[in-house]
């Protein structure tokens, strides 16, 4: 019995979750597809009796849900029309909602070599989805305005970002501090599931700062994007955060850009998908962050993508076409961060004591959100960092998502040991096998 406390029977969460699912009536259809078929592993056979079981005691217990198991091997349309490409996955619908559950959530390992087991949580993640699908009500992200921003309600560079939020069902609503005759109330809103600041070409206002640490207070979720030679951002001092005056370079770079680094990905829950799928988040020209040497009390400061040991913060100096190149007597040797995550706990003072904590997520560049480099890792990226500032359970129980593009990144110096083995060795090597084979021939 893999259940996670030796029950034979659902746990009561689940049929708490399905009473509710009941009580509002509408139909719920559990799709469950197999593991590997493979009888000569175990392994894959619990776990296909494992959710074979727990489905076939869902269905049992209600009449209003449908379950069905099917075999990913032999009836792939299903799978193509739920949008499944893994062995493993679970897909709950009501109505219009869908989530999707991976296996390898499914089934986490625990402990090393001989005493590694295999801890089943179907359970448990089916009555979050189920929770999930019940709270229909939108959660809203505002966007500041007021600082030369993007608009958010019109075609602009972060278009492609401010659809997918609206496709993933968040209601996106522009908000400008200054403007207290358009509200209720001055500051944030009180239906507000998290803030953007968005590369803002202007100060801030005291008061717009003031509305956001009120905001933060409440234990909020803040989004803060800058870039290079923007204004200063004061609501960073608060964190013990600062931007370096120069930007962010690295020999690691995505070809042929040489001024898209190729960031080192932190574990951080926001990036689990991330190194899972070994996707590429590019970013171009970022502006590094300066995290403090010790946090201040409450604090939890967490760098998410930062400069592998060959990158720079650059200060000037020498140029090769075009590009900065480092200078050890001017420029910052040094890994600096370009994505931090943050969470302000009571003790910090940032947050009343008897608020969760606050969140705010960091970021020194403004160019991986917009529409040209919104894909792949970018969007699986900005898609798992609002769910964590919202402490959305897609985080953990994650939506059914398209195949995402792969791309190859080459750091220049293996490219120019590439272009070198292409231009001389191999045209050389066919150069003399083509001169052997006619000296062979020749007296023919």
């Amino acid at each position: 019995d893999l259940t996670e406390d030796g029950s034979n029977r659902l746990q009561a969460d689940l049929i708490s979750n399905i009473r509710l699912l009941e009580a509002d009536g509408i139909p719920v259809k559990i799709t469950g597809f197999t593991a590997r078929q493979d009888m000569k592993n175990q392994q894959h056979v619990m776990k296909n009796k494992k959710l074979k079981e727990t489905l076939e005691k869902i269905d049992f217990e209600s009449d209003l849900i449908t379950c069905d198991f099917v075999d990913f091997d032999r009836d792939r349309l299903t799978a193509e029309n739920l949008g499944v490409k893994e062995y493993g996955h679970v897909v709950v619908q009501r109505g219009e909602s869908r989530l999707g559950i991976r296996e390898r959530d499914l089934f986490r390992s625990k402990g090393r070599g001989e005493q590694r087991q295999l801890l089943y949580q179907g359970e448990t993640l089916i009555s979050g989805a189920f929770s999930q699908i019940m709270n229909e009500r939108k959660k809203v992200i505002y966007f500041l305005q007021g600082h030369q921003e993007p608009s958010v309600v019109s075609s602009s560079v972060i278009s492609s970002w401010v659809q997918d939020l609206s496709e993933e069902k968040y209601t996106i609503k522009p908000l400008n501090l200054n403007r207290f005759a358009e509200q209720e109330s001055p500051g944030v809103p009180k239906d507000a599931s998290a803030v953007v600041l968005f590369n803002p070409k202007s100060e801030l206002r005291e008061t717009e700062y003031d509305f956001l640490i009120e905001y933060l207070g409440r234990g909020g979720a803040l989004m803060v994007v800058t870039d290079v030679d923007q204004p200063d951002i004061g609501l960073l001092t608060e964190l013990g955060l600062s931007m370096y005056s120069g930007s962010a370079w690295d020999l690691n770079t995505q070809h042929p850009f040489r001024d898209r680094p190729i960031a080192q990905v932190l574990s951080h829950a926001t990036t689990k998908d991330v190194i899972d799928f070994e996707l590429d988040v590019v970013m171009a020209r970022p502006g590094a962050i300066r995290l403090p040497a010790t946090p201040a009390k409450g604090l939890q400061i967490k760098s998410l993508l930062r400069l592998t040991r060959k990158g720079w913060i650059d200060n000037g100096g020498e140029f090769d076409a075009g590009y900065p190149i480092y200078e050890s007597s001017i420029d910052n040797k040094t890994q600096a961060p370009f994505l931090v995550a943050v969470e302000a706990y009571p003790s910090s003072g940032l947050t009343r004591s008897t608020k969760l904590p606050a969140r705010i997520i960091v970021s020194g560049d403004a160019d991986w959100l917009q529409n040209d480099l919104y894909t792949g890792g970018n969007q699986t990226l900005s898609k798992n960092i609002i769910y964590w500032l919202i402490d959305d359970r897609r985080l953990e129980i994650s939506s059914v998502r398209p195949e995402i593009p792969r791309t190859l990144s080459i750091p220049r110096p293996s490219l120019g040991r590439l272009q070198f083995i292409a231009l001389v060795p191999i045209p050389s090597l066919c150069f003399c096998i083509g001169l052997f084979v006619w000296w062979k021939r020749r007296g023919r």
